[in-house]
């Protein structure tokens, strides 16, 4: 991760919260029966991420899916099988391309495409968003959220992609669950994904809760919570300004996250 990408996302949570910039989900307090959010980036796929749907289903869980419009375009009936089978769905931008690799911009319409692709299938928006690579800008984080996205980062990086060994992979899988309100991040276009996920729901089944992140594209209610903080906050704690506050949607007060 960049010092840039770093920054910005501190900045991000320390002025929208937490509600808008997740980097986890808040914790149910069950430690017994811990709440697990799976992410899986970069589908759909038209084999590999239909087996993950399977075994989400046998296992009676859910999951949120972060899509790339252009492979959404070629596989329609994916996206609106993950809406129907209680899933819920996310914009990982149309070519899946960095922040750093285009002006604030020619990204954003990128990653405006993506989503469009979402709605124009499925009949339903989404306001969920995940930055490829997890990058973030601070003219791309600005736009994002006046553009009503909540972005949704991760606790727990599988590094599927790498495709590491099945037994390494696993033991990845089976350590972020043991956290209440992790969200893990997974990859359904990846071979190894849908074989170490088989595995890996059936051990947990019983011990934890997988769960789609809330909002619009998931048919889960999205709270909301105002904002108080400034714009120049963001940058420069220290500033003071005379402009108006920002407002933007978020979630209850009530959550507790760490």
């Amino acid at each position: 991760m960049s010092v840039l990408t770093r920054i910005t996302r501190e900045a991000a949570v320390r002025l929208f919260g937490p509600e808008r910039c997740i980097t986890r989900m808040p914790r149910t307090g069950d430690s017994g029966r811990p709440s697990v959010y799976l992410t899986f980036d970069d589908g759909p796929h038209p084999e590999r991420t239909a087996r993950v749907l399977d075994q989400l289903a046998a296992a009676g869980a859910r999951a949120t899916f972060f899509v790339i419009g252009r492979r959404a375009r070629k596989h329609p009936a994916l996206l609106r099988r993950i809406l129907n089978e209680g899933h819920a769905l996310g914009s990982h931008t149309w070519r899946h391309w960095g922040a750093r690799r285009l002006s604030t911009a020619a990204w954003m319409n990128d990653v405006r495409r993506g989503r469009e692709e979402i709605e124009q299938i499925t009949g339903v928006g989404t306001d969920l968003f995940r930055p490829p690579f997890g990058e973030l800008t601070p003219g791309a984080l600005w736009q994002l959220l006046a553009a009503r996205f909540r972005i949704v980062l991760w606790t727990h990086d599988t590094r599927d992609f790498l495709l590491p060994s099945l037994p390494e992979l696993r033991s990845r899988f089976l350590e972020a669950a043991c956290h209440d309100g992790a969200v893990v991040l997974m990859h359904d276009d990846r071979c190894v994904t849908s074989y170490v996920l088989e595995h890996g729901l059936r051990d947990c089944a019983a011990s934890v809760r997988f769960q789609a992140i809330p909002g619009t594209g998931s048919g889960l209610p999205t709270p909301r919570r105002p904002i108080r903080q400034s714009a120049a906050d963001l940058f420069c704690p220290a500033a003071e300004t005379t402009g108006p506050a920002v407002s933007a949607a978020g979630a209850a007060s009530s959550w507790r996250f760490s």
